[in-house]
């Protein structure tokens, strides 16, 4: 959260959250979120920010939803994460990005695995522990573990990815 804080301090980025229970209800719901999420990236876009695309940070009523629907507490969390990397993909192809920064390894794997990305070349650190690498000449993509890293590494990974 510190690194989040940081990051959008600068003002050149934010954060669009996904509603993580409207998701799971699948269905028209889920597309309808999408959607709103959409239309929320383009505007962003449009005032040239960065977008941060994140879950809702309500796991209590998510996993009560995950639940009522058969789901065990890892399914819900694979499900929400799949989700995320659904509609990241979408975006990235959709304005055509070509710098990602991903945190949290389930997020990461379903970001790349919507991307079919399957190899990732190092090419330099953000930080000790923060790659910054290349998925094809054009695609660069930094990685990092969930709580890794100092409390401006968001900020300094947005300028490292535009060459800084």
């Amino acid at each position: 959260r510190e690194q989040l804080h940081e990051l959008f301090a600068g003002r050149a980025a934010e954060k669009i959250e996904m509603r993580s229970e409207r998701v799971l209800c699948g269905g028209a719901e889920k597309r309808n979120e999408f959607e709103r999420l959409k239309e929320r990236a383009a505007d962003v876009r449009r005032r040239s920010k960065h977008i941060v695309l994140c879950t809702s940070d309500n796991a209590a009523e998510t996993q009560k939803i995950g639940e009522s629907r058969g789901l065990t507490p890892v399914q819900t969390s694979n499900a929400v994460s799949g989700a995320l990397g659904e509609l990241a993909g979408e975006l990235i192809q959709a304005f055509h990005v070509k710098r990602l920064f991903l945190t949290g390894g389930d997020t990461a794997y379903q970001v790349l695995h919507q991307l079919r990305i399957h190899e990732i070349r190092l090419l330099d650190e953000v930080e000790p522990g923060i790659p910054l690498g290349a998925a094809d000449e054009e695609l660069y993509i930094v990685t990092k573990a969930g709580n890794f890293g100092s409390r401006s590494v968001m900020a300094s990974a947005a300028i490292k990815l535009q060459g800084g």
